[in-house]
Parts: structure tokens; sequence; C-alpha cells
């Protein structure tokens, strides 16, 4: 069993507010994350 402390995400040509991280964040939280994986949250991709 394996457990992320850290994963980094890039976003380009998009504003996110301090507000819209923290909700990013907490979408984050007990998911699977792999390799290229395509996120999606209030429209944003």
């Amino acid at each position: 069993k394996f457990a992320l402390y850290l994963v980094e995400l890039q976003v380009k040509e998009q504003y996110l507010s301090r507000g819209d991280m923290w909700r990013f964040t907490r979408k984050l939280i007990n998911t699977t994350v792999y390799l290229k994986k395509s996120l999606e949250m209030y429209g944003m991709r």
C-alpha cells in the first residue's frame, strides 16, 4: 500500500483564487491520481 504526501499540479491559462485552490485540494483528498489525469471542477479542466 502506498500513499503520497505531495502532489504537484500545473495549471495553464487559468486564474485560481486562494479559495479555488482550497476547494480543489479538498476535492483531491482520498482520490486516486495518476500521471496525466484530467481533473475538472466548476467548468475548469
